[in-house]
């Protein structure tokens, strides 16, 4: 408290302080802070800019330990498997019928709260000739998985879960620490009644994003061409 940090014209005072400190220790960007800061002192006419807060961190905060759960944002993408089948509808594929079995080819993951925070990626290209073993990329995502407290994905509760947890054990790696889930699909499904659930139609209504086909390798003609290592594919 013995530092003084002078912006917008004057001191902070103690009581802006506790509440910058508050506010980072619970995990608020500076911009966020900035705008919350406006609504706490408008009775008072005070702002302090995105700038300003950051130097008030710089300054004040550098002995907080940030209370922020660890969420993290996790997708993946899976081999298909190769089977003999007998026609195209309702196939019921014996074990002495499947060829190959699936493995994960790539995952996405992003800590959430953190505007600095990359995104991780990691994939098997290169690999195309086993891309069974996938057990460097399982490592990768279970330490990942190990440190969060929740995950946050699309339809994974059903999909991304299972097929991730089985290969975590075909790998003797076993379950990372426990977590919880958000299932934004199951969100979409119970809470509200949009055109549709589908990650492509929801990330465009929130966040202004389009889920794009691949312009030379639409639908399953990228897996296909990624499974035979077209770099252009990957």
């Amino acid at each position: 408290m013995s530092k003084k940090v002078v912006s917008n014209g004057r001191e902070w005072t103690p009581k802006e302080i506790t509440f910058v400190e508050n506010k980072y220790k619970a995990g608020f960007s500076r911009y966020e802070i900035s705008k919350a800061y406006k609504e706490r002192f408008a009775k008072e006419g005070w702002e302090r800019s995105p700038d300003s807060i950051k130097h008030a961190i710089s300054v004040y905060c550098q002995h907080i330990d940030k209370d922020v759960p660890k969420v993290l944002y996790i997708d993946v993408e899976t081999k298909p498997m190769k089977a003999f089948v007998w026609n195209q509808w309702e196939n019921d594929v014996p074990l002495d019928m499947l060829i190959e079995d699936g493995s994960i080819l790539s995952f996405c993951a992003k800590w959430a709260g953190d505007p600095e925070s990359k995104v991780i990626y990691m994939d098997q290209r290169g690999k195309e000739k086993n891309l069974t073993n996938d057990k460097k990329i399982m490592q990768a995502l279970w330490k990942l998985m190990d440190q969060a407290q929740t995950v946050i994905w699309q339809n994974g509760d059903s999909f991304d879960r299972k097929k991730i947890n089985a290969r975590f054990i075909a790998h003797g790696l076993g379950a990372p620490s426990s977590y919880k889930t958000i299932d934004t699909l199951k969100l979409a499904r119970s809470n509200f009644s949009f055109f549709s659930n589908k990650l492509a139609h929801l990330s465009a209504m929130f966040a202004k994003t389009k889920k794009d086909s691949h312009k030379d390798f639409p639908g399953f003609s990228l897996w296909a061409e990624c499974l035979k290592g077209n770099k252009k594919a990957w």
